[in-house]
């Protein structure tokens, strides 16, 4: 290990050493074999459940490591939930938010439940 300039650890690892890690550790966990995990799809899931509990940009940032705001908004999309309000706004349909089912879309499992 050595000490970066900026005072963090830096692992000394080969360029495949995470990605060997993270697939070991997705097989440990029952994952699909045939779904691609990266280091980078659990990035993004991270993003994306942190942002869906609600915590702020400034937190998520902190703990991911991201450098500016508009890298974690381009993580992240908006939920099956957020989708439907926003379609309920364009709607010439009058109903309300409640009266409208959730939709499950079936996204690839790529975490176990």
């Amino acid at each position: 290990m050595t000490l970066h300039p900026s005072g963090s650890c830096v692992n000394n690892w080969g360029v495949n050493k995470l990605g060997q890690m993270l697939k070991a550790m997705a097989k440990d966990a029952g994952f699909l074999k045939h779904k691609r995990i990266t280091n980078h799809s659990v990035r993004k899931f991270l993003v994306q459940k942190l942002r869906n509990a609600n915590i702020p940009p400034t937190e998520t940032m902190a703990i991911t490591g991201h450098k500016n705001v508009q890298s974690i908004t381009n993580y992240s999309n908006i939920s099956v939930e957020q989708q439907q309000k926003c379609s309920f706004l364009l709607s010439p349909v009058n109903v309300t938010i409640q009266q409208i089912p959730l939709v499950h879309l079936h996204a690839p499992k790529l975490w176990p439940k």
